[in-house]
């Protein structure tokens, strides 16, 4: 008996922590020299739908190739980075009558610059800044963020997303260090250390998400399938004028 049961008890696999698991990732991603995928975001406000697709590739320290595409609006917003200069469109919030979508904004990467800098001054130029492109690009502040925005984690055990085993880690989720706890949240990592899935649900009574966010509870998901090492596509890092 004593046997069978030691027998049974190796059989059962020990799971790592949440906070193991979560590290990896961050790693993973960010110490990766090139990653090549896509994230496609659904948000959610009562009946509406918004669907974003991010489209991604990077090469480390500044060559980077974005595009999101707004399905159900027809709106499209690229940025391009061939390790010298890049290029992103005019800003969300520039005034209608100086704002011409065809009109792109140049710039040199000088020196001391990293991918997370271009990511950050072509923000107010994209459909999102989204936590998953925060993962992939890896700028140290945006993780720093992430840590903040997810209170708890907890690993309640490994299930199968789209015929891949994965950890599910959920949690509570604030906006800043600052904010209250508004949401639930559940990430879903593969034993490798890739995000497959990541999803916010705000907490019913709680305020917004973000600043952004149209009035009405909200709820976000980002289905991601991104590669590390990935073979890419030099001609994507060429600088859209």
């Amino acid at each position: 008996m004593i046997v069978l049961i030691a027998l049974l008890a190796a059989r059962q696999e020990a799971l790592p922590t949440a906070s193991d698991v979560v590290s990896k990732m961050m790693a993973k991603y960010h110490e990766a020299k090139t990653i090549k995928g896509e994230a496609t975001t659904t948000v959610v406000v009562g009946g509406q739908q918004l669907v974003i697709k991010s489209t991604i590739q990077l090469e480390r320290p500044t060559k980077l190739y974005l595009r999101q595409d707004v399905l159900n609006q027809g709106m499209t917003f690229v940025v391009t980075s061939d390790g010298k200069e890049f290029s992103y469109q005019k800003p969300i919030n520039t005034s209608s009558t100086d704002r011409n979508p065809k009109t792109r904004l140049i710039e040199s990467v000088t020196a001391g610059l990293g991918l997370g800098d271009l990511y950050r001054a072509a923000g107010q130029s994209l459909a999102e800044r989204s936590a998953v492109l925060d993962l992939l690009i890896s700028d140290v502040r945006d993780l720093n963020m992430l840590r903040d925005q997810w209170v708890s984690l907890k690993l309640t055990g490994k299930e199968d997303l789209n015929g891949e085993s994965v950890y599910r880690i959920v949690g509570k989720w604030r906006l800043n260090r600052a904010s209250q706890t508004t949401a639930n949240y559940g990430l879903f990592i593969t034993p490798d250390g890739d995000l497959r899935k990541y999803v916010v649900d705000q907490l019913p009574g709680a305020v917004k998400l973000s600043k952004d966010d149209y009035d009405g509870p909200v709820s976000r998901t980002f289905v991601v399938n991104a590669t590390v090492g990935a073979d890419l596509e030099p001609s994507l890092f060429t600088v859209l004028k």
